[in-house]
């Protein structure tokens, strides 16, 4: 009888896609109603703040956040994939906060969920099959 221990995700990696989806989810809704209200908060918090705001700034932060929703579904599915998806949009999308914003603690403090993704992966790696040896390929 096989481990079923094994082949299930663990807590830690449910937990962060849980947080991680609420935020991405969250971060969507604020993208669009800032972007479509950026006139009231131009009056509002002055004309620099939200000035800065373009569609493309929006389509861009966007396309990425649905990348990392993407990456997160096939990590619940067990797919390699996934893990690369994921990683990779969070990178970029770091990448281009540093570019837009410069560097500042929110930036820092955004790196601690993918940090414990990696970590909680790490752990059960050979459930997606990394490092395994064999035909055994969770693509």
């Amino acid at each position: 009888m096989e481990n079923y221990e094994d082949k299930t995700l663990g807590g830690g990696i449910i937990a962060v896609v849980v947080i991680q989806l609420f935020f991405s989810i969250l971060s969507i809704i604020l993208l669009t109603s800032t972007y479509l209200h950026k006139d009231q908060i131009v009056q509002i918090a002055g004309a620099e703040g939200a000035a800065k705001i373009t569609l493309g700034q929006v389509i861009l932060t966007a396309i990425l956040v649905l990348i990392i929703i993407t990456g997160i579904i096939f990590i619940l599915f067990k797919k390699v994939i996934g893990i690369f998806l994921y990683f990779t949009s969070v990178t970029l999308n770091t990448i281009y906060s540093l570019i837009l914003n410069g560097f500042n603690l929110s930036i820092l403090i955004s790196l601690i969920l993918p940090i414990l993704m990696g970590v909680f992966i790490n752990q059960k790696k050979a459930l997606f099959g990394i490092g395994v040896k064999g035909n055994n390929i969770n693509i």
